[in-house]
């Protein structure tokens, strides 16, 4: 089974279907947290693998499976900008929720967003440093910048209607054109196509963590030519 991590509804229908196709050979889960792990109050970089392995956990045993069961654990962040320097920071007061640019993030409390990024930052660089999470399951980590609707439909501070509308047209478009699919996450000018730990240096630098970037096609690549050969 490959267990896959995703923040909100919305990456799964997007990405759902692509990714049960893609790893055709095992069955796929996709667990929907409805939040942002990596931001949770409580959840610090001593905490954030142990709050992983207990979502698995939880699962495998809710499921009657074992841990024999997992082929794979993959788990993919927005970046939200919050490896940025702080003078990237602006304050609004008026606005009610954190807004983007590519340079830039504009928030009603620049404090709260400073703490914010610190506490996304440290949990980020452990849990991308990780190569298994639960004995010897693979686990790999991997990132949309600044967010899931910035890379896959170029778009920044979508609202939740937005994020559903263009999340099922999306999924229309590629479900059943997965050599297209392939081609954009790992042949676009978001695309990051490092080897892992070089990725997540390069999305550390600057306002990269801002900037329309992406490693997910990184995910992809050890079933990419077979994929395209069929």
């Amino acid at each position: 089974m490959v267990f896959v991590i995703v923040e909100g509804p919305t990456d799964d229908e997007a990405l759902g279907v692509m990714l049960e196709k893609i790893f055709d050979r095992f069955q796929v889960h996709v667990e929907i947290m409805h939040c942002d792990i990596t931001t949770e109050n409580g959840v610090d970089e001593n905490r954030v693998a142990n709050r992983i392995r207990k979502i698995i956990r939880g699962y495998v045993q809710r499921n009657h499976f074992t841990l024999k069961d997992l082929n794979r654990v993959v788990h993919i962040i927005d970046t939200d900008g919050s490896f940025v320097p702080d003078s990237c920071i602006e304050e609004e007061p008026g606005l009610k929720k954190v807004r983007y640019s590519d340079t830039k993030i504009y928030a009603k409390s620049r404090e709260a967003i400073i703490v914010r990024n610190a506490r996304k930052s440290a949990n980020v660089k452990v849990l991308s440093s990780l190569d298994t999470i639960l004995g010897n399951v693979p686990y790999s980590m991997f990132y949309m910048s600044s967010n899931l609707d910035h890379v896959l439909y170029n778009r920044q501070n979508s609202t939740n209607d937005e994020k559903g509308k263009n999340a099922y047209r999306f999924a229309q478009k590629y479900r059943n054109s997965i050599s297209d699919f392939l081609n954009f996450m790992t042949l676009s000018d978001f695309s990051v196509m490092m080897p892992y730990s070089e990725s997540w240096d390069y999305i550390y630098e600057g306002t990269n963590s801002l900037g329309r970037h992406s490693n997910l096609g990184i995910c992809f690549s050890a079933y990419y030519e077979e994929l395209m050969g069929e």
